[in-house]
């Protein structure tokens, strides 16, 4: 699966109801509804986000990517939440931010 693909540089393979529950993490820590973050994302149809969330739809790379943009977030930053890590928004949010710049600054 395309989401599977897009997170193998972690050296393990996440399953995609642990991938939505990460997603589901992540978006409720920065406060928003899944149809705000599937709107902001370009998600169509919004219920997409939900179904991912859930583990019953897989999500593409380009999908995953809008949705961890629209949540001010990154791989890195997915790849933490799937490690088991307890990030707080500002700290999401930081991080999300630094890598941005990183890759500004590589590309």
């Amino acid at each position: 699966m395309a989401v599977k693909k897009a997170h193998q540089g972690t050296n393990s393979r996440a399953s995609d109801t642990q991938i939505g529950e990460a997603l589901r993490a992540l978006r409720k820590a920065k406060g928003w509804t899944a149809v705000e973050v599937a709107t902001e994302a370009g998600l169509s149809p919004p219920a997409l986000l939900l179904k991912a969330e859930a583990g019953r739809a897989a999500l593409t790379g380009a999908q995953l990517s809008a949705v961890l943009d629209a949540l001010g977030a990154n791989f890195q930053v997915l790849h933490l939440k799937l490690q088991g890590s307890d990030l707080d928004q500002a700290a999401l949010t930081l991080l999300g931010t630094v890598a941005k710049l990183m890759e500004e600054v590589a590309g």
